[in-house]
């Protein structure tokens, strides 16, 4: 597991996991986030996929107020 130095990622849960299922944890720097250019990518994408589901979640209240409103 290649992360960023979070201290979510030093749990006590999480450094147990990974100890119990053999998950090697490697330690990016903060100031390189190239370093972790697929998590960063892949982060990306979700947070542009949640944009769009929000905003799609929005239009469709915004239409079916426009409907009672008739």
């Amino acid at each position: 597991m290649v992360t960023n130095p979070g201290k979510e990622f030093k749990s006590r849960l999480v450094t147990s996991f990974s100890e119990e299922n053999g998950i090697e944890h490697h330690v990016t720097s903060t100031e390189h986030s190239e370093a972790n250019g697929r998590v960063e990518r892949l982060n990306c994408t979700i947070r542009e996929y949640i944009r769009k589901k929000s905003n799609s979640k929005i239009r469709e209240k915004n239409d079916k107020i426009s409907l009672i409103n008739l």
